[in-house]
């Protein structure tokens, strides 16, 4: 089974403490093993100098939950196509990007060894989970210059994802909503049909785990707004549907 998260934000923190475990759970259920390796990228974050705090972060974060975490300092493309860091990725039951800045995050990662590995271990049943930016980029388009766009209003500057989702991905939506209301949707508007038209706006501290591409869970402490055509869905924390 194909299993990905999409994270709002709250990565490696006591509110997503509910979700980790139960993803934790579902994987060992899937693996039919006790031993889960946790591999946390957090290139992100590179531009902001945060990538150590984040691996830290996050290994300090899973150990708690008894799981084995490790870090992958990937900050360039070179080091996403470097052997050790392709044979460490290969032990990993769950691959988690973090979030910072999508269209960096998407630039070192594509047409690399190490994407087309993650692809692979997604496809054969790996699960990968993405908060922020790191969900951004595994929609079918991405804003990314996000942090931009909304802290310095930057014209926006919108890029092909990985398409593991047919969904524009927006995170902290929430936030968005009460924060800039007024860009938010005039960045929506503005948009090209097949963005303003198919996008997933995920609130802070919340995940969508989707299962086989298709079958979605709603966890953690928000909802989710789904733009699907002319028509606006949203669901609850508990809430199951198909994308």
């Amino acid at each position: 089974m194909k299993t990905l998260v999409l994270v709002g934000s709250g990565e490696f923190t006591d509110a997503m403490l509910k979700v980790d475990k139960f993803l934790i759970k579902l994987v060992k259920h899937i693996k039919g093993r006790s031993k889960i390796n946790i591999a946390i990228i957090p290139t992100a974050s590179v531009p902001d100098g945060r990538q150590i705090n984040w691996i830290n972060d996050g290994v300090k974060h899973f150990k708690k939950l008894e799981i084995n975490p490790f870090g992958l300092n990937i900050v360039n493309r070179q080091d996403a196509n470097k052997k050790v860091n392709l044979r460490k990725l290969k032990t990993a039951s769950i691959i988690y990007f973090s979030g910072g800045h999508p269209g960096y995050l998407l630039e070192i990662f594509k047409h690399t060894q190490a994407w087309k590995l993650i692809e692979t271990l997604y496809n054969n049943g790996v699960m990968l989970v993405g908060t922020s930016a790191g969900a951004m980029i595994l929609g079918n388009y991405l804003l990314g210059n996000a942090q931009e766009t909304f802290n310095k209003e930057e014209k926006p500057l919108w890029i092909k994802g990985f398409n593991l989702v047919p969904f524009a991905i927006f995170p902290h939506y929430d936030w968005a909503k009460r924060h800039k209301p007024k860009l938010l949707v005039k960045l929506i508007e503005s948009a090209p049909r097949k963005i303003s038209a198919n996008w997933l706006g995920i609130d802070e501290n919340t995940a969508v785990i989707i299962s086989d591409g298709k079958k979605t869970k709603i966890m953690g402490k928000g909802s989710v707004t789904m733009q699907r055509g002319n028509e606006t869905l949203k669901y609850n924390t508990g809430q199951k549907f198909l994308i």
